[in-house]
């Protein structure tokens, strides 16, 4: 064995890294330090690479440890929509890809949970990691795709144990299979986390293999521990993912049957399905009478409404609503209830597993041309015919192999073979105005239409110089290849009839998929018992209500898809891999104008203008009223009117489990009962809807309420997901119509004193003590009027200090004393009664700077800074 391939790669990479950083010419030496399977070449051409970048080796090194500390939020830089990022990955072997796609084949059963990773090093953005781990992954993306173009997952965890990059240790590399826009699953998810469901965030990049440009992919997050750790209170519990075909039915007490379809992600060793078996259980098993209640204690019925509402919105049909699948299950242990976790969004929208077609690029209707040509070959000869609609009056062709042509039916000898992308440019005057549009097509160079099957045969009925023949042959490989059938005239028919002014600007194949907001008689188990709740079926319409007022909206969506595609369309028109036509994706980009062309996903817009339509129908037939669905309530109506973001013991106030966690109150401005429900609270403006406070809370006319920031929602009291930062952050209350209530951003806090708003309800934040549950400004008269009694003395101190509490009006119960250093090590804590002098030695503490603080029960306290000078 070469003694080398026992070092771990974290080890090697560098070491071989620096014999060629400090003599390059001596390759030989390298060579003897390479394990089998690695190739200098490709190891030299990375290690020239990386040298021509950096001009310390240092960088190498400290490259790879540094890039996860870049961001403090975690996968904040990865996900960016805002820029296109470059993924690079450099392989250790020549026949890298087709050895990943070998390892699909034999593993990818189970949704491709079983295929072993490849070894690869991979920079981002710039940014380099030592080795990674990187497969091919998926089922229906993978079959749709072309022979590159295949979906990636990545694991920088995989081979070097705790490695992560801007705190994420897996993403997927989605391919736009089924989505020539490349923006279906960047939408669904979108409206997912605006609507408060916790679901993947999603950023594209242009991906290269050893400097080979591979594609535009997507870069989706991985739903695992990091994820669970960014959206949940708790992330030790048990994610379950679906990775078949399931109705959520009873099966039996028995875990065995459940296992083909679902698989543990985490607490695998543990292995407990007791939580999951008990949630069928309830589901299915419990009485109509008992369901309500039941099913509320062991899952998260509001987040489902809400997934739900999107799933039915976005016609997304590969899922629980109609495919029974994709989505976790995951077992939150604080709140002991299962959260449904929304996957794979690619088939929403229109998505359709399918890449036939070649649609008509959308047009300007205020200056009408559709350019379209056909092409047929004579030997090496390619004859093109200009069949744009109306007449052409100028037209400008380019071959895609540097020649160009004027002519209006061109013809052209191509001196290589294979694959050319041929695009024509009409132009004609109208109204004075010259009206101008551009259609491009991708040819087969190497494509004989004489060799055909189905021309031998005699099938076919049409020559094998008929260009429409040419071109159902080559979109369709089943009428070369085999022989000419039903569907390969019908095919013919389409193309030839597409290029007719009465055709041109249609709509391709009828998209007929229109999912009702509330589906009837349906075989899964957890909608049906939903549904037949009226509670949780008006929930469930309001739901719906809030989403279509303020998020899934033709004003909030359509600039997102212009702005997107405009981010990505010209790496789309760069892509060798791309699956569609490029007209399929500015069809799909446009406004529904084009069509034609066997295009049987439908462009974006011209779907969601139909949705829009499908569903306020359906919302009027439902009977259901939005407006009674709306928040009642305007700014400051209720305040955050003090909060606590470093609150500990001693000192601090407990809540009802003796904990001394984070604390908000909230202040009710109105002379009217307030229901909180529909209302949610939040620590970050990316997350809106991130805690909804529990149903029938109420805050009385004036009155308080206590929220404990501390994520321990199990205990007694109100507990949110989140806690504060003592270090400062954002704090917003919002109901769910989309109505901020009130929000703000505050700065550092001090430990065991609070941010109030005076004069109560309405003021300016300030800093004091704190007022749990009463009027800031009555208490701070109280306060104030102690500070003026209470005195210590000598200060600087010597020995000891005294501590006066003179007449003291108030209170009469004990007061906490507790000493701290500069560093909040507390050194002193007694009880003492507030009364006359008090005596505190020093004798023993070193000179400096100490904070003496004083707490009365039931009212606020002191902090003075005592300075020890022996």
């Amino acid at each position: 064995m070469n003694p080398i391939s026992i070092l771990h790669d974290s080890i090697w990479i560098p070491l071989i890294a620096t014999v060629y950083v400090l003599s390059p010419s001596n390759k030989d030496c390298i060579q003897s330090l390479i394990y089998p399977g690695f190739h200098l070449p490709e190891l030299t051409r990375r290690l020239e690479y990386i040298n021509t970048m950096v001009s310390k080796l240092t960088y190498f090194f400290l490259g790879l440890l540094l890039c996860s500390s870049l961001h403090a939020q975690k996968g904040n830089s990865l996900f960016d929509p805002t820029y296109v990022h470059e993924i690079r990955l450099y392989f250790f072997e020549d026949q890298f890809f087709e050895n990943m796609d070998s390892l699909w084949d034999v593993h990818h059963e189970a949704s491709g949970i079983n295929v072993p990773y490849t070894k690869a090093l991979i920079q981002i953005d710039g940014n380099w990691l030592d080795t990674t781990g990187i497969r091919i992954k998926g089922l229906s993306s993978y079959y749709k795709a072309n022979s590159k173009k295949k979906p990636f997952k990545v694991d920088f965890n995989e081979f070097i144990d705790g490695q992560e990059y801007d705190g994420i240790k897996k993403f997927n590399l989605h391919n736009g299979a089924c989505d020539p826009g490349m923006l279906r699953d960047f939408l669904a998810y979108d409206v997912l986390r605006k609507a408060g469901v916790p679901a993947p965030r999603v950023s594209h990049c242009r991906l290269y293999f050893n400097d080979e440009f591979w594609g535009v992919y997507s870069i989706i997050e991985q739903i695992d521990k990091t994820f669970l750790k960014n959206n949940f209170a708790n992330d030790k519990g048990t994610l379950i993912k679906n990775t078949g075909w399931d109705e959520l039915k009873w099966k039996g007490p028995d875990i065995a049957p459940y296992l083909e379809d679902y698989e543990m992600k985490t607490n695998e060793v543990e292995g407990d399905w007791t939580d999951f078996l008990n949630f069928v259980n309830v589901l299915n098993n419990s009485s109509d009478a008992e369901f309500p209640a039941a099913i509320q204690q062991v899952f998260d019925v509001d987040l489902f409404l809400h997934v739900m509402a999107v799933d039915v919105m976005t016609n997304n049909w590969d899922s629980y609503i109609d495919g029974e699948r994709n989505w976790y299950l995951y077992h939150e242990p604080t709140s002991g209830k299962f959260h449904w976790i929304p996957w794979d969004y690619n088939l929403s929208l229109g998505g359709a597993l399918t890449v036939e077609g070649a649609p008509y690029p959308p047009f300007d209707n205020n200056c009408y041309i559709q350019a379209t040509f056909s092409h047929y070959s004579i030997g090496n000869t390619v004859h093109f015919i200009n069949e744009t609609v109306p007449a052409v009056e100028g037209a400008f062709w380019d071959f895609g192999d540097g020649h160009i042509s004027t002519e209006l039916n061109p013809s052209h000898v191509f001196s290589g073979t294979g694959k050319v992308n041929i695009c024509l440019t009409s132009n004609r005057t109208e109204n004075g105005n010259v009206c101008e549009n551009t259609r491009c097509k991708e040819i087969n160079l190497g494509f004989a239409p004489e060799d055909c099957n189905s021309i031998l045969n005699g099938t076919s009925p049409y020559a094998a110089t008929d260009p429409i023949f040419q071109l159902v042959a080559q979109q369709d490989d089943y009428c070369c290849e085999g022989n000419w059938d039903a569907l390969c005239s019908l095919q013919y028919y389409e193309i030839s009839n597409s290029n007719q002014p009465g055709n041109v600007g249609t709509q391709g194949v009828e998209y007929n998929r229109n999912y009702p907001l509330i589906i009837e008689d349906t075989n899964k188990v957890l909608i049906r018992r939903l549904m037949n709740v009226p509670d949780f079926k008006k929930r469930y319409l309001d739901i719906c209500c809030f989403i279509l007022a303020n998020n899934f909206n033709k004003q909030r969506l359509f600039p997102m898809i212009d702005a997107q595609a405009n981010l990505i369309r010209p790496h789309i028109m760069e892509d060798p891999n791309y699956i569609f036509n490029t007209d399929f994706y500015e069809y799909d980009m446009g406004d529904g104008s084009g069509g034609g062309g066997g295009a049987e996903i439908p462009a974006l817009k011209w779907l969601l203008n139909r949705r829009f339509d499908q569903l306020a129908v359906n919302m009027t037939a439902q009977g259901h009223d939005c407006g009674n669905a709306a928040s009642l309530y305007g700014w400051h109506d209720i305040v955050i009117n003090e909060f606590a973001a470093s609150n500990v013991d001693p000192g601090g106030i407990p809540d009802p489990a003796g904990g001394y966690g984070d604390w908000i109150e909230l202040y009710n401005n109105t002379s009217a009962e307030v229901r909180l429900d529909n209302f949610y609270m939040t620590d970050d403006p990316e997350k809106p809807l991130r805690w909804t406070f529990p149903l029938n809370t109420i805050i009385e006319p004036n009155g308080y309420l206590i929220v404990w920031a501390d994520e321990d929602e199990d205990q007694e009291g109100i507990h949110a997901n989140f806690k504060l930062a003592k270090s400062g952050e954002f704090l917003m209350i919002m109901h769910e119509d989309g109505s901020v209530i009130d929000s703000f951003s505050f700065g550092e806090q001090q430990t065991n004193l609070t941010s109030s708003r005076v004069p109560n309800g309405t003021g300016n934040f300030v800093i004091k003590n704190p007022t749990h549950g009463y009027n800031n400004d009555l208490l701070s008269a109280v306060a104030d009027e102690h500070l003026q009694q209470v005195r210590v003395f000598p200060n600087p101190v010597n020995e000891y200090f005294m501590v006066d509490f003179g007449q003291n009006i108030l209170p009469k119960e004990n007061a906490s004393v507790s000493l701290t250093n500069s560093l909040g090590q507390n050194l002193m804590f007694e009880m003492m009664p507030p009364q006359g002098q008090q005596i505190i030695s020093t004798s023993t503490l070193p000179d400096g700077c100490y904070f003496l603080k004083i707490d009365f029960e039931g009212a606020p306290g002191i902090v003075r800074k005592i300075i020890v000078n022996h």
